[in-house]
């Protein structure tokens, strides 16, 4: 899985009930929406979303102002854990 590392750390900010903020990341906009999307597509969070567009359908926006993690991300989590 790619950026597994950031994965977990958003996963686990999420769990705080904090928001993820990419300030805190060491990711360029792009990266930040791949984690996002990689969040989304295995199902690990809801409420998280990502906005593309433009030339080349770069990353513009990434929200995870509601997002709530899945029975499918604690488990993740706890798996990680280990």
């Amino acid at each position: 899985m790619a950026h597994e590392k950031y994965i977990v750390q958003v996963l686990k900010t999420i769990d705080e009930g904090k928001v993820p903020s990419k300030e805190n990341y060491d990711l360029t906009q792009e990266q930040w929406g791949e984690v996002a999307e990689t969040i989304i597509e295995t199902n690990l969070a809801e409420g998280v979303s990502v906005s593309r567009g433009g030339q080349g359908n770069r990353v513009h926006i990434v929200w995870y102002e509601n997002a709530t993690l899945t029975n499918t991300g604690r488990v993740f989590l706890e798996q990680y854990n280990k």
